[in-house]
């Protein structure tokens, strides 16, 4: 995989999942429950996992996207479960790289 931990890197991502979402009809799950107590990256983790159960193509998406998150973050790992746990803990990986990013931009000011 060529992602890196960059923001062109981090957006390519955000923009990989909102697509999914988009073309499995669950973004509208998102949006809809604002009143959920669970993080939006809870929600984002919730979806992706329900949606791989609509299509094999969706399954697919859900893998690549995890794929892309693990290499971004430098994990050596593999996707080797497609569980609303697994998901979760992807996105947190990519949370923390991200907080880890914004940290060394601003000692950089």
């Amino acid at each position: 995989m060529q992602a890196r931990p960059t923001t062109r890197w981090a957006r390519t991502i955000g923009e990989e999942i909102i697509t999914h979402l988009h073309a499995s009809g669950r973004l509208h799950a998102i949006q809809a429950d604002i009143s959920n107590p669970l993080t939006v990256y809870d929600k984002i983790a919730k979806v992706l996992a329900d949606s791989i159960d609509i299509s094999e193509g969706n399954k697919e998406d859900v893998k690549g996207i995890l794929g892309h998150i693990l290499a971004f973050c430098g994990s050596t790992s593999k996707v080797i479960e497609l569980s609303y746990k697994f998901i979760r803990s992807t996105l947190a990986l990519m949370i923390n790289t991200l907080a880890s990013m914004a940290k060394l931009a601003l000692k950089g000011l």
